[in-house]
């Protein structure tokens, strides 16, 4: 007896480079961030330097299901990982195992060894065998502000340790400004890799891609990287991005001087003041690996409300694949991560 997804029409199956016409239209109306506009395809391409790859099915002219992905190439394995900042299926999602159904194959043929979804919104794929990454993501609900912003008043929202650092770094002269120049770019990039070697964690991310953010969109005001410098140099920086509803908050890092002068509260309650003047509705601290315990405290003490998040790994070589979990799982600590710190740059 035929069932309702039987009876659903055949859809064409299209893997490119390039997104098939309406493609923004699309993506937008599903309720995706501009994360999944052309533009920001582009700049995380050229900052990677691997190939974006749009997976869509098709029903005539339209899209009904749709997954992007950026080539990763991490000490000698090659996989396609979906996406950065966020993954996963765009449209249809009950026909996300019909779009897996042709991305698997197609992705072999093309010497992919895996594929990495890192999707905080969807489940698992029914119909395929797939490995499971647990993460939590957190976000801070932003109330309404009358304009101007009462800074008084959103302090007295803080934790009283909160308070305490963000008065020390002021004490100190710090101030937080905007970089707006490719020259600052070197200094931010030092402020992250200074503090993913303090955690012992790797750098995932080259400078290439800072570079295309600041070019593409710092112009617009989508992208800002918030400093701070104390005696003429940098001790401190948080990237944040801007969707229509809220902030983002891709990163921050710091000197060992802007750790102890308290320097990241500074930058967060920077942050979540922008926020508030923007009107924006939330202030998304985004994802925190299960093992990094100490980062996702910090960011609950700013109002980050926790959920579990949910991504997976489908083999597409399962011996290649299994090898590639297992550096994954050696490159996010200990001597693991200090070799990717040393690989990209």
């Amino acid at each position: 007896m035929a069932t309702s997804t039987d009876r659903r029409p055949a859809l064409r199956f299209q893997l490119d480079r390039t997104p098939p016409e309406g493609w923004d239209r699309f993506a937008l109306s599903s309720g995706c961030y501009f994360f999944s506009t052309v533009r920001w395809t582009e700049a995380v391409a050229a900052g990677f330097g691997g190939e974006v790859l749009f997976a869509t099915l098709m029903d005539g002219d339209e899209i009904v299901v749709a997954m992007i992905g950026t080539e990763r190439k991490t000490i000698g394995f090659r996989m396609l990982q979906s996406f950065f900042p966020y993954g996963g299926l765009i449209g249809d999602v009950s026909r996300g195992d019909e779009l897996l159904d042709h991305l698997l194959p197609a992705l072999k043929e093309r010497r992919y060894h895996s594929l990495v979804v890192e999707d905080p919104f969807c489940g698992l794929p029914e119909g395929h065998v797939a490995h499971p990454t647990y993460g939590r993501r957190h976000v801070r609900p932003m109330e309404r502000y009358e304009l101007p912003v009462d800074e008084a008043e959103m302090f007295r929202t803080y934790h009283k340790s909160v308070k305490k650092n963000v008065r020390r770094a002021r004490e100190a002269g710090l101030v937080v400004t905007e970089a707006t120049s490719e020259s600052d770019v070197g200094d931010i990039y030092e402020m992250y890799r200074s503090a993913m070697e303090r955690n012992h964690a790797p750098t995932w991310y080259p400078k290439d891609l800072f570079v295309e953010l600041m070019h593409r969109f710092v112009p617009t005001g989508e992208v800002r990287y918030l400093v701070v410098k104390h005696d003429g140099h940098m001790i401190g920086m948080m990237a944040m991005l801007y969707s229509e509803h809220g902030g983002h908050y891709w990163m921050g890092g710091s000197s060992e001087e802007g750790l102890k002068l308290r320097v990241n509260d500074l930058l967060f309650h920077h942050a979540i003041c922008l926020s508030a003047e923007r009107g924006d509705r939330f202030l998304d601290l985004m994802g925190t690996g299960v093992e990094d315990a100490s980062l996702a405290r910090f960011k609950e003490k700013w109002g980050g409300v926790s959920e579990e998040v949910l991504g997976y790994h489908l083999d597409l070589v399962p011996f290649r694949a299994k090898l590639l979990r297992v550096a994954y799982r050696l490159v996010r600590q200990g001597p693991g991560a200090w070799l990717v710190r040393k690989i990209i740059r």
